[in-house]
């Protein structure tokens, strides 16, 4: 028997079974990482490489005093790791604080997160305060607002100045430096959060405001403008509905701009707005007014030059809905066209906040277990590991592009990097090498020399091996 044969087998037989099914590309690990009652944040420090869990703790009698024998339980600050092992992924929880009883909220807790400087901002119901990302103590910066929301860029400290009493509220711009405000903006009703976001000329600054609206309306909005400096904004203002609740700010390499993304709850739907051009898509999640989404973050995949851009929104149902989007600018025209990949089930868990973060293999999300089905508050996280799209692996095949295919001869590979390809082989269906190549310099492979017929490629790659089927014709 030739000594290639049974490579070939396996070859033949994987793809058999890469071409038969497909496997799902989302699924909840776990969901029992134990932290602190009611988490309402989950930020990922990638100076330490953990988690940071806020947790709001709980309030039996709702009337704003600890009772330990009422079931009352302090509000905290947890810190978790995720460690795979090759086979499972497995945890570490630990408490490192307390906070002051009841300080913390209960829904759209929006501090202000910066790893790289070592800080967290947070609105405590008694001010903001700063701390240590290294300690988990109080810095000693304080500022006497109470916040509903907090942003944070170049020494920059935005703050969503409300007391939620269906009035006017203000944006308060704060120099952390010296510990004076720079600017305060007027915004819209029942403010939520301020964030910055780069605009086009780099000399301008540019904020964005979410404002709830008055209650029981359907007036929640989103506020946005690049002004400069010396200047106050000119805020451009959408409607996106009832119960807007988060908004957050994604930079795209591939477009080089910033777009925004809010939620809103009651309607149901996510916006994602590019604030050049003034462009507002619509996406329905699928929910109803109650379970409607809670928070979103957008995420991109770079390979080759291939970017793919995904939606990841939580909801009160107790899921995460994963959507691909695809972003076209044409000067002036922005198009956003969505397409919906899966839902993740938690187990029933109001989810108030995730994070999400490119590993490299995968795609880890942390989720808030923030209540269980009847809004009692739980105290657990739910891991979910997203296989990254354009993460070339054994169980991936079909990202390695080979083309065109059939052929008159010469073909090309994409999605592969050739420095990481150990060697080729090209096969016969008798499971004869025809080919073997080795220390590839060009990702173009010449095969006119074989005879019209198909073929079985083998690419041995520091990934794994990967195999696809080519036709020849001449």
């Amino acid at each position: 028997m030739n000594r290639f044969f049974p490579i070939f087998l396996v070859a033949v037989s994987l793809l058999a079974v890469f071409s038969s099914s497909s496997a799902q590309d989302f699924s909840l690990i776990r969901n029992d990482i134990e932290v602190g009652y009611g988490p309402v944040g989950v930020y990922y420090d990638s100076v330490t490489k953990v988690y940071d869990v806020m947790c709001s703790g709980f309030d039996a009698n709702y009337n704003g005093k600890f009772e330990p024998d009422s079931g009352d339980v302090m509000p905290s600050w947890w810190v978790v790791t995720i460690d795979f092992d090759g086979q499972n992924y497995n945890y570490t929880s630990e408490k490192k604080i307390d906070f002051v009883f009841n300080s913390l909220p209960y829904f759209t807790f929006r501090p202000a997160f910066i790893p790289t400087e070592r800080k967290i901002y947070i609105p405590e119901i008694s001010g903001i305060y700063c701390y240590s990302l290294d300690n988990f103590q109080r810095t000693g910066e304080t500022y006497p607002y109470y916040a509903t929301g907090l942003g944070y860029k170049d020494g920059l400290l935005y703050i969503a100045n409300s007391l939620q009493m269906d009035a006017q509220d203000s944006i308060i711009v704060m120099d952390t430096e010296i510990g004076l405000e720079q600017s305060i903006f007027s915004a819209g009703v029942n403010l939520l959060q301020a964030i910055p976001y780069t605009p086009i000329n780099s000399g301008d600054f540019g904020l964005a405001a979410l404002n709830l609206g008055e209650y029981f309306s359907d007036a929640s909005t989103v506020m946005y403008d690049d002004f400069p400096g010396t200047e106050s904004p000119n805020f451009f203002t959408i409607n996106i509905g009832n119960t807007g609740n988060h908004i957050g700010t994604y930079w795209s390499n591939q477009e080089q701009l910033s777009f925004l993304y809010t939620t809103s709850m009651f309607t149901g739907a996510v916006n994602i707005i590019d604030p050049a051009n003034d462009y507002n898509k619509v996406i329905n999640t699928n929910s109803n007014e109650w379970t409607g989404p809670s928070f979103s973050s957008i995420i991109d995949f770079t390979d080759n030059n291939n970017t793919t851009n995904y939606l990841f929104t939580s909801t009160y149902n107790g899921t995460i809905e994963v959507r691909k989007l695809n972003i076209s600018i044409d000067g002036d025209n922005t198009d956003i066209a969505d397409e919906f990949i899966q839902s993740v089930e938690t187990g029933g868990y109001k989810i108030e906040a995730f994070n999400v973060r490119n590993t490299g293999d995968n795609l880890l999300l942390l989720a808030t277990n923030t209540f269980d089905e009847s809004y009692s508050p739980a105290n657990t996280l739910s891991l979910i590991s997203l296989k990254n799209p354009n993460n070339i692996s054994e169980n991936e095949i079909d990202q390695v592009r080979i083309f065109p295919n059939p052929t008159h001869g010469i073909v090309k590979l994409s999605n592969i990097d050739v420095n990481e390809i150990s060697s080729i082989q090209i096969y016969n269906l008798n499971g004869q090498v025809l080919m073997q190549l080795e220390n590839l310099t060009t990702n173009i492979l010449d095969l006119s020399q074989f005879s019209d017929g198909t073929y079985i490629l083998q690419i041995s790659s520091k990934k794994g091996f990967f195999i696809k089927k080519i036709e020849l014709i001449k």
